[in-house]
């Protein structure tokens, strides 16, 4: 499918003066509507194969669009398409344009009246999917490709730092016979596996220019398709509307997510939904649209998936390779002279092995030694903030929140799930920073257990974790409960919500007791409070993770309450109780940050009281056991004061005794009790 723009000066429109005089708006929608009906009647002789239209006339200025569906003679169809509606032109410009271009063409000629119903005009040839294509769920972008000589063919190719498999194939296209006439299908599509965006973009280019220099590809126009895995699902419908109004032409879809061999998770199973939905697509016009199919290099998964339903067809790897210390240099030589600098032995020295480089690493140690020479040579003024960001960074080093957390106890659980959200965090962050699958998912949490479960503590370490490893901008910590998001009165309730959301973008909303949001009743304030989170929810994926505390029990009742809640929570992280030898370990932590140790015998004290302690209702956990420590040293500090200050040695000052540590009295309504109870 190929489309047109034509523009042209009229000598004359047969029966129709009003468009070089200054006549009326009537006369004038009058002779528009019927140019519009003659273009109509010439359309309909060719059976839904041509469609063509005036976009706007200007006093003899014509403007024209033209859909063909399969290659034809243009300049004919032009003139044959110019005397059925009368208007005979002295000269015109016939070139492709694009669907974007076309469509705006058609809203100008309907705008004008020459033009009845253009959508009308996109349903006929199967393309009204693309008009809103993003609402559509497909993400395209489309080109002209350049026509560009053999010379420059292989300069631009040269240009690349990994090009021997894109040389060997451009030898492949000018050897063989340059085609004449229409495409009869494509012996081989491709596949480059690369993780540079920029490499995947410029090796696409290249190969499309040299297959259309030699009529391997008819048209000039080529689509960029970008896979986003998104809740909505692949949208076959859309992917087939884009391949049709590219035969003739080209896709190059990118699908750069990364997936682990093992991963079998919902985002695992969503790509081998999107990849089977496209390969479908790709089949079905394999002789009419040429495919390149851009990957990561490293998602070998997404790889043997396409390999195995893509099996019949033939697809030419042009892959990255690594290149040795020599060939790197030499690229880093000609990216300076871009810049207009030259290189220096830093950026030799920052090589430090013989071979080995990919595209990727090289361009983030040249953009490294160029940010410092850039400082340093032309605007020195700023040379300090380097230095500056170094020792700052130096003085974080030893007792990171993240070490904090790693030293806790009792929590492996919360600690793993913490470390998988890190991570997908820090690879958002740098396949975005890399140009590579902007796509960005739910990072918000559940976090359930019984009070003193270091819930509150761990969600503020992990928004301390994600500023300091500069996974989020503003490293907020917002903390709110129900009277924080409850209003007083019908609708302040919402904009308090939407306002703790904005607060807290950048950074981490911690809502503890969630389940208190709960009302007994349908339509209340609380439901208000749910309903708008849940919006929020949405509205602020990308820029606020919102994390859910409270007691297990209640947490499910809280998520249950709104049907939308649970699907956007991406981890539930779980904070059990601790057992005795853990809540131990807590009170040697607790008294070690007060320079405190504990004697041996007040070691067993410990466990008798936590022992107990553990049987009891609402026990507090963690909370329990700082308070035990906490009064165990206001009892030594008393001990020792009455002993008399003269003989208190720095080693007794340091160490809690037995003595000092109280077992806590219980009420009886706390104790639990084991078989029959008298009545």
């Amino acid at each position: 499918m190929i489309f047109y723009r034509i523009d042209g000066g009229a000598e004359s429109i047969i029966g129709v003066e009003c468009f070089k005089d200054d006549h009326n708006r009537n006369e004038i929608r009058e002779a528009a509507r019927h140019l519009g009906i003659k273009g109509e009647a010439f359309n309909l002789g060719f059976k839904g194969k041509v469609h063509a239209f005036v976009s706007e006339i200007t006093g003899t200025v014509v403007t024209a669009g033209m859909i063909l569906h399969s290659a034809q003679d243009p300049q004919k169809l032009v003139h044959a398409f110019m005397e059925s509606v009368g208007i005979c032109l002295k000269e015109f410009r016939c070139e492709e344009t694009t669907f974007g271009n076309l469509l705006n063409m058609l809203v100008a000629g309907e705008r004008r009246d020459f033009v009845r119903d253009p959508d009308e005009v996109l349903r006929k040839f199967d393309l009204s999917l693309l008009n809103d294509h993003f609402g559509h769920g497909v993400d395209f972008e489309e080109d002209l490709i350049e026509e560009c000589g053999k010379n420059s063919v292989y300069e631009s190719a040269g240009a690349i730092i990994s090009n021997e498999t894109l040389l060997e194939e451009l030898d492949r296209i000018y050897e063989g016979k340059k085609g004449k006439g229409a495409v009869k299908g494509h012996p081989v599509h491709y596949m480059l596996l690369t993780d540079s965006r920029r490499d995947h973009e410029d090796i696409g280019r290249i190969l499309l220019q040299a297959l259309h220099a030699n009529g391997r590809i008819a048209n000039r126009r080529s689509c960029t398709m970008n896979i986003s895995i998104g809740r909505r699902g692949p949208q076959n419908k859309a992917y087939d509307s884009l391949y049709r109004s590219c035969i003739g032409g080209a896709v190059q879809i990118f699908f750069l997510h990364e997936c682990d061999e093992e991963e079998e998770d919902g985002f695992a199973s969503a790509q081998r939904e999107y990849l089977e939905a496209l390969s479908e697509v790709i089949r079905r016009y394999r002789n009419k649209v040429l495919t390149l199919i851009s990957l990561s290099a490293k998602n070998r998964k997404a790889e043997s998936l396409l390999r195995e339903y893509l099996e019949n067809m033939t697809f030419l790897e042009v892959k990255e390779e690594a290149v040795p210390r020599e060939r790197a240099m030499t690229y880093f030589r000609d990216l300076a002279k871009e810049y207009g600098v030259k290189t220096d032995r830093r950026i030799e020295a920052l090589l430090e092995q013989e071979d080995g480089y990919y595209a990727q690493d090289l361009q983030r140690i040249f953009d490294e030694w160029y940010d410092v020479k850039l400082k340093k040579s032309r605007y020195p003024q700023y040379s300090a903030m380097e230095i500056y960001r170094k020792s700052e960074r130096k003085k974080k080093a030893a007792g990171t929140a993240y070490e904090e957390l790693m030293e806790m106890c009792g929590i492996d659980e919360a600690k793993k799930l913490i470390n998988t959200a890190i991570n997908c965090r820090r690879a958002q962050k740098y396949f975005a920073g890399a140009g590579v699958g902007e796509e960005k998912f739910s990072m918000h949490m559940v976090f359930s257990g019984n009070p003193g479960t270091a819930k509150t503590t761990v969600a503020r370490l992990f928004a301390k974790i994600l500023k300091e490893n500069g996974l989020v901008e503003t490293g907020a910590f917002i903390e709110a409960g129900r009277g924080d998001l409850v209003g007083k009165y019908v609708g302040w309730t919402a904009k308090i919500i939407q306002k703790k959301f904005r607060d807290a973008a950048g950074g981490v909303l911690f809502i503890d007791e969630a389940y208190s949001l709960l009302d007994d009743r349908s339509g209340s304030f609380g439901d208000e409070a749910i309903n708008t989170i849940v919006q929020e929810l949405e509205n602020h994926r990308e820029d606020v993770i919102t994390i859910f505390a409270g007691y297990p029990d209640r947490m499910e009742e809280f998520l249950e309450r709104n049907p939308g809640l649970r699907s956007r929570i991406a981890f539930h992280v779980p904070f059990p109780d601790y057992d005795t030898a853990q809540l131990c370990e807590i009170a040697e932590l607790t008294a070690g940050r007060m320079g405190l140790r504990f004697a041996e015998d007040a070691r067993g004290r410990l466990r008798e009281i936590f022992e107990a302690a553990r049987r009891t209702r609402n026990f507090g956990n963690g909370r329990y056991v700082r308070n035990v420590v906490e009064k165990a040293r206001m009892k030594q500090m008393t001990r020792l004061f009455d002993a008399g200050y003269e003989i208190i040695s720095k080693g007794e000052l340091g160490t809690l005794a037995a003595e000092d540590i109280e077992m806590p009295e219980r009420k009886e309504s706390e104790k639990v009790r084991i078989g029959f109870a008298s009545v």
